[in-house]
């Protein structure tokens, strides 16, 4: 954590946006009382018995559906994988504990702590049970240990554990806390549920036997909405001695254990005593199982209407007619571009509008007065997010009376749809293809930024397949890694847990989180106390912009973030400069190289992956 320009210590904790799990397991009840009939588990890149062991236990409190006591589940769930749990946001933001910061992989439930190490061997207190097999984390202040135990000794207090002489325990002393990694006896467990076909899901079965003498046998199979019929091969004769009966063929076709498949219910309908031979009736049986299975793996072709991409519309505007939307996030930044265009008016034929998307509406007045002193459009961005009675921001907006809003939600586009506001789209909508573009344009945007998740070449094919005057694209930014509702600034400079008691640090410091690699990355606070990081290195797309001028596309937009007056007035020059083409596209790339600490990159841009369906099969 870098704060106003110098690093915060934060003893151990190195890992600030590394929330701990969400666990929502105790708030099923509550949630099922307010008439939520479906619950998402998630887990990306876990193994089966993290399914096995989360899935079960959500299922018992589901069925349970009253308030039970889930320490045993929420120990076995930690065992499979776990930073910790915490109900999220289910009980109100509290930015105090949603991140721990001093680790940010599994460690399991917490066992004890050490209490001394001798001869090869570690003496925990712990009122928990350890079993050989099993794995334990020893955690230090700049260290982890981790292992599996080889012996396991019962003290007064714990256990004596001894371990490989592979495993280094030099570093471990006393009073350092002690994780449950893993549980051997409980991974076998939890193994069956995947590998034991007998603890296998099996579809219910209802099959109806019916024959005639002298005419085949009839097995009709029905499995959900699917029924299947099938025809054995031979015509029944009149049995010598014991004939078909309802017994021997509940015999031969419950043995389904092979298969997704368990015998329900079984009609007979035979009345003779007729002969099938055993081993027909066994491939009557196998036949069924692969009608049945043919049926659940086949899907009918999905119909899909003919449809007629639009047509580019070509742009009355000519390339050089092409300007600039500003981007800029705080008075010191506005105040500066005024003073430089008032010093330099030619610069207004490069610009289109200044956006203002300043942390806090204090300023918005005053920076939309002086915006519009000098004639240029004026416009405010709204939040990225939109929750019930988060309208506070949006009277703000009104009251400074900006020209054009910069609409970043659908809930504000839905706000402010009627007003006399002019509505541009920002990135955030996700405009990438024509279908969106058309759809958004339609419900009264003006034109829309188009999505950062583009490169080049299906940026090009979305301004070709659109009206290409619709689309701004943003040519200078410093690209927004993720937004989120954790507060670094309140959880880190602060012992609040939402703005009531956080005393707004965010109003009086800088932030940055310094990633492994020396990049600082830039944090901002938005009016609802939201926080955005920012990549370090900022990416330029000026090298592009003759193409995409030439394909008709008018407005392009520079970003600012951190910029001090000087600092912005020189990135400015440079792209007002290109726009009036009074330099090339390669000497603005080259200049915002110099101009930037990290230099600049194309970013996503010049990254042309083509889609590969991982899922197709030959």
């Amino acid at each position: 954590l870098i704060v106003d320009g110098k690093r915060k210590d934060l003893v151990d904790k190195k890992y600030l946006v590394s929330p701990q799990d969400l666990c929502g397991i105790d708030e099923i009840p509550r949630l099922m009382e307010l008439g939520i009939e479906s619950f998402k588990v998630e887990g990306r890149l876990k193994g089966p018995e993290y399914v096995s062991s989360v899935a079960r236990s959500y299922r018992a409190q589901i069925d349970a559906y009253k308030k039970i006591d889930n320490s045993a589940a929420k120990n076995e769930m930690a065992l499979t994988f776990s930073r910790g749990f915490y109900s999220g946001w289910l009980h109100g933001v509290a930015h105090q504990e949603l991140v721990e910061g001093s680790f940010s992989s599994k460690r399991g439930p917490e066992l004890g702590t050490v209490a001394s190490i001798k001869n090869h061997s570690v003496e925990i207190v712990t009122d928990k049970d350890i079993k050989p097999g099993d794995g334990v984390l020893f955690v230090g202040k700049d260290f982890e240990l981790g292992g599996n135990v080889y012996q396991a000794k019962a003290t007064q207090h714990g256990y004596q554990l001894q371990f490989s002489r592979e495993l280094d325990i030099s570093k471990i002393k006393p009073n350092q806390k002690v994780y449950l990694t893993s549980k051997k006896e409980l991974y076998k467990e939890l193994n069956k549920t995947y590998t034991n076909r007998e603890e296998l899901k099996r579809l219910p079965l209802k099959v109806v036997v019916s024959a005639k003498l002298g005419s085949p046998l009839e097995l009709v199979a029905t499995e959900g909405n699917t029924t299947i019929k099938i025809l054995s091969s031979s015509d029944l004769e009149m049995a010598k001695s014991a004939g078909l009966t309802y017994e021997s063929v509940q015999k031969v076709l419950g043995g389904l254990s092979h298969t997704a498949y368990r015998l329900d219910e079984l009609e007979f309908n035979i009345k003779e005593n007729l002969f099938l031979n055993n081993k027909e009736l066994k491939e009557l049986k196998q036949m069924m199982v692969s009608a049945l299975n043919e049926k659940r793996l086949y899907r009918e072709d999905i119909k899909i209407n003919e449809v007629t991409l639009p047509q580019t519309k070509k742009s009355n505007q000519k390339a050089d007619d092409s300007k600039l939307s500003i981007l800029l996030r705080t008075i010191e930044q506005v105040n500066t571009l005024v003073d430089l265009l008032n010093s330099a008016p030619e610069y207004k034929d490069a610009i289109s509008k200044i956006i203002i998307d300043f942390e806090f509406g204090k300023d918005f007045t005053k920076a939309i007065k002086a915006i519009k002193a000098i004639g240029v459009e004026s416009a405010i961005a709204t939040t990225r997010i939109l929750k019930p009675n988060e309208y506070h921001n949006f009277r703000l907006i009104e009251r400074a009376n900006p020209d054009a809003l910069l609409i970043r939600n659908l809930g504000a586009l839905n706000y402010f749809k009627n007003s006399d506001f002019t509505l541009y789209g920002d990135f955030s909508l996700n405009a990438t293809n024509s279908y969106t573009v058309e759809y958004l344009l339609n419900k009264g945007l003006n034109s829309i930024c188009a999505s950062y998740d583009m490169n080049a070449r299906q940026l090009e094919q979305l301004i070709h397949h659109t009206d290409a005057e619709k689309i701004e694209i943003t040519i200078h930014q410093y690209m927004p890694e993720f937004h989120m509702e954790h507060c670094v600034f309140a959880a880190f400079l602060s012992n609040g847990n939402s703005f009531r008691d956080c005393g707004k640090p965010c109003e009086k410091h800088s932030v940055y989180l310094r990633d492994m690699y020396g990049n600082k990355h830039e944090i901002k606070a938005d009016q609802e106390c939201r926080n955005t990081m920012f990549k370090a290195i900022p990416q330029s797309a000026a090298t592009l912009l003759p193409k995409w001028k030439d394909m008709g596309v008018k407005s392009f937009r520079f970003e600012a973030l951190h910029e001090s007056p000087a600092e912005l007035t020189q990135k400015l020059k440079v792209y007002m400069d290109l726009m009036l083409d009074k330099i090339t596209p390669a000497m603005a790339y080259q200049n915002m190289d110099v101009l930037e600490n990290y230099g600049v990159s194309t970013g996503q841009l010049l990254k042309n992956k083509t889609y590969k369906d991982r899922k197709k099969t030959n």
